[in-house]
């Protein structure tokens, strides 16, 4: 039997940037309230070129290492499978910082997203509606400078034709 976990409620995205330990400098995560508590975050860490995919399920008991299979699927028909590394309660999965801006786009426009852990039959479908704003905050800082943005602005437009302005 198949244990197909859905993140039924639309649980408010979270961005975290202080108190973070182990060279996190900014996250973004989700959870809900089953009876098997589980979550999800995606994570930036100093001095590292990645992101990183958290998954923790109250019931997992992971050896340190055990590895394993994460598929993502954003529903366009091509998911794409992680090497997941299992500790205890949480499976850490990560994608290079130069998949980041699709990974990231996907999350902000799509309105759901399938986690998939195979060998355990977890299927986790995760509410994507309400994770945009949060996005927004991630990615100001991720790239260190959320002065260049207004709190509503789009990303600013390019200068046309002539050189500096004086």
């Amino acid at each position: 039997m198949t244990n197909k976990h859905i993140f039924e409620t639309a649980y408010l995205w979270q961005f975290v940037d202080e108190n973070i330990v182990d060279g996190v400098f900014a996250a973004m995560a989700v959870s809900d309230n089953a009876s098997d508590p589980r979550n999800i975050a995606i994570k930036a860490r100093d001095g590292r070129d990645l992101l990183a995919i958290t998954l923790y399920k109250e019931s997992w008991a992971f050896e340190k290492g055990d590895e394993m299979p994460l598929i993502i699927d954003f529903f366009e028909g091509k998911p794409e499978t992680l090497t997941g590394y299992g500790d205890g309660k949480v499976l850490n999965a990560t994608l290079p910082m130069s998949d980041a801006p699709l990974f990231l786009h996907l999350v902000a426009s799509r309105e759901a997203v399938k986690l998939s852990v195979p060998r355990l039959g977890d299927h986790w479908l995760i509410d994507l509606r309400f994770a945009p704003p949060v996005i927004v905050k991630f990615l100001r800082r991720l790239m260190g400078d959320s002065k260049k943005f207004s709190k509503n602005s789009q990303m600013p437009d390019k200068q046309k034709g002539k050189g500096n302005s004086k």
